[in-house]
């Protein structure tokens, strides 16, 4: 049986963008389900010379779990949209009923 899974967004941290009020993470639901993906996604030029280099580009995802234990995502470069502005996403599926708290890290 699928269990409710809350969801909060609870802090955005931008070193290298100058825009981070701008940045609106797309994709959040108030609740979601146990062992069902959840896509967050969200577009902003972050000014990288090669968006596709994982590991000089830290766009994190940090997600602190019901079980008060933590993991680490990191974004993907999922191109530009039709403005011509980067668009980033992270998938993630929680095995665990209860809250969820994420923070993104630029």
């Amino acid at each position: 049986m699928k269990k409710l899974v809350l969801v909060f967004i609870f802090m955005f941290s931008c070193g290298l963008c100058q825009h981070a009020a701008n940045i609106e993470i797309k994709g959040i639901t108030a609740a979601g389900q146990q062992y069902k993906t959840i896509r967050l996604r969200f577009e902003a030029n972050l000014g990288f010379d090669n968006p596709f280099d994982l590991i000089t580009n830290q766009v994190l995802l940090k997600i602190n779990r019901p079980d008060f234990s933590s993991a680490k995502l990191s974004f993907f470069y999922d191109g530009k949209n039709d403005e011509g502005i980067e668009c980033w996403e992270v998938r993630f599926t929680p095995k665990l009923s209860g809250k969820y708290l994420f923070q993104v890290i630029i």
